[in-house]
């Protein structure tokens, strides 16, 4: 039946636009495409890591953005996983997606709502959702220097393995986003977040990540970045802090 529904999908895509192609006239489309793509932007990321020797280990991180932005919507997609083996063992399997929309009541202030799901082996979790919906506030915004920061209410559900208690909580959520063109090429960003459980105080949980971004030639750039999850009251055997690093290639369009 999923399979059937899923069939239908592109079908269903495939006839409207068909249909839109027989009733507007071509420079009239094409226009409407060109400032359609004009609102996009986004970004596919791909690091891989190989040594042998006396050690032999493979590290490999996928992740993609994309975003589209009017005069008063912005909506934002991202995903990522993330891989590694040494000498035939896993050391990290993760992934996680990211959807979230604002809406711009002015030019600084904004609502906005997002879903994400994550999982991770090596904290037995098998599955992570998190719902959040606040508003936020544009502190700084000019051709080299943006901050933003939010405030809301998030629902988390996390469904660990057998034999270990599953989560289920609401917390405040605050976060800020920063991001500084150090010059014509480079750019850095940093985005922190705290949550923090409303009927616990010893639940708390912060993620940081730092970037550097250096333009190689056209829309390729090298990434290094430092990603960092502080989990004040994780579950038995899960240790407080993952820091990972990673090195990749990325291409804009």
């Amino acid at each position: 039946m999923k399979v059937t529904m899923l069939a239908c999908v592109p079908a269903i895509l495939l006839c409207a636009l068909l249909h839109a192609a027989q009733e507007e006239p071509a420079p009239q489309r094409n226009e409407k495409l060109a400032a359609e793509r004009a609102k996009w932007s986004g970004n596919l990321n791909f690091g891989w890591t190989q040594t042998s020797g006396n050690t032999d280990s493979t590290s490999l991180s996928i992740s993609a953005a994309a975003a589209r932005k009017t005069e008063k919507n912005l909506l934002e997609a991202s995903g990522q996983l993330l891989y590694g083996e040494t000498d035939g063992n896993e050391t990290t399997n993760k992934g996680e997606s990211l959807v979230r929309f604002s809406y711009f009541h002015t030019k600084k202030f904004f609502s906005y709502c997002e879903g994400g799901a994550y999982y991770d082996e090596f904290r037995n979790l098998d599955v992570g959702i998190r719902l959040a919906a606040g508003v936020g506030r544009k502190f700084l915004d000019t051709e080299k220097t943006r901050l933003s920061g939010r405030f809301g209410i998030a629902w988390t559900m996390e469904d660990y393995g057998i034999g270990m208690e599953d989560e289920d909580y609401t917390s405040a959520t605050a976060g800020l986003d920063y991001s500084r063109n150090l010059s014509d090429n480079l750019l850095f960003t940093f985005q922190v977040s705290v949550d923090q459980d409303l009927a616990e105080s010893e639940n708390w949980i912060l993620n940081a990540e730092a970037a550097l971004k250096s333009k190689l030639s056209g829309r390729i750039s090298l990434i290094v970045s430092a990603a960092d999850r502080y989990d004040n009251d994780p579950p038995p055997g899960v240790r407080e802090n993952d820091l990972i690093l990673i090195t990749a290639l990325g291409i804009a369009f």
